[in-house]
This record gives structure tokens, C-alpha cells and sequence, in this order.
């Protein structure tokens, strides 16, 4: 890797972008930990987000229902009056 100098040669851009690409990169302790925390935190929130859609879902199915009864006794009061 070094040249006749002994020093490391100097690289030509797509060399380094290559080099960074195949190198894994170390994460320091502290990051994987919050990474970790930052996976269980999204994976919450995916999951509360799915209840609150099915919430959301079943409000509406309520109000459908709702609608449905209020128009039907709304017809038999008017056809009372």
C-alpha cells in the first residue's frame, strides 16, 4: 500500500470512494447503542402506527354505522310527522 517512500500514495478519488466503499466502517459503542435504540424506537412506532391506523379504520366503520341508523330512524320521524 505505500509507495517507495514509504508513505501512503496519494490517491485519486474513485481510489478512495472504492477503498470507503469496501472498508466496513467502525462504529464507535456509544452509536450502536443508539442505533439500537433508534431500531426499537422505529419498530414502535411502525407498530403504533399500525393501531392507530386500525383505530382510524374502526372509527370510521362506527361512524358508517351511525350514519346509517341516523338516516333510518331521521325517515321514520318524518314519515310520523
Amino acid at each position: 500500500e505505500t509507495d517507495y517512500t514509504g508513505h501512503l500514495p496519494i490517491m485519486t478519488v474513485k481510489q478512495r470512494n472504492r477503498q470507503a466503499i469496501t472498508k466496513p466502517k467502525k462504529v464507535c459503542k456509544k452509536c450502536q447503542q443508539r442505533e439500537k435504540e433508534l431500531g426499537a424506537v422505529e419498530s414502535k412506532l411502525d407498530k403504533v402506527e399500525k393501531l392507530v391506523d386500525e383505530l382510524k379504520m374502526s372509527v370510521d366503520d362506527v361512524h358508517e354505522e351511525v350514519k346509517e341508523e341516523g338516516s333510518s330512524n331521521n325517515n321514520a320521524m318524518f314519515a310520523d310527522w
